[in-house]
């Protein structure tokens, strides 16, 4: 997402087909070079706002999303690795 944020991308639809997604692990310089080299185009549309007007949670084949009110917004993933009592919190905070 953060590289998605450098390049001035809001609007993507990412298939992953892997074991694992990069996160905060340092991996960002790869994804701007390959989304540069790409090359991105403008839809030429306003961007829809998403306002969240209450908490919603979604859960399927083991993994949940959430999404909460908030005047901040807040992301946090959990990553799993084994079992359950074995797992990393990353959480990111941005004002707004």
């Amino acid at each position: 997402m953060a590289a998605l944020y450098d390049c001035g991308i809001s609007d993507i639809i990412i298939e992953i087909n892997g074991s694992e997604m990069p996160i905060l692990d340092g991996s960002i310089e790869p994804f701007i070079f390959l989304i540069r080299s790409a090359g991105t185009k403008d839809l030429d549309i306003e961007s829809k706002l998403l306002v969240i007007k209450e908490d919603i949670s979604i859960t399927a084949n083991g993994v949940t999303a959430s999404v909460s009110v908030a005047d901040h917004l807040l992301i946090g993933c959990r990553t799993e690795h084994g079992s359950k009592d074995d797992y990393n919190l990353y959480l990111i905070k941005i004002s707004i």
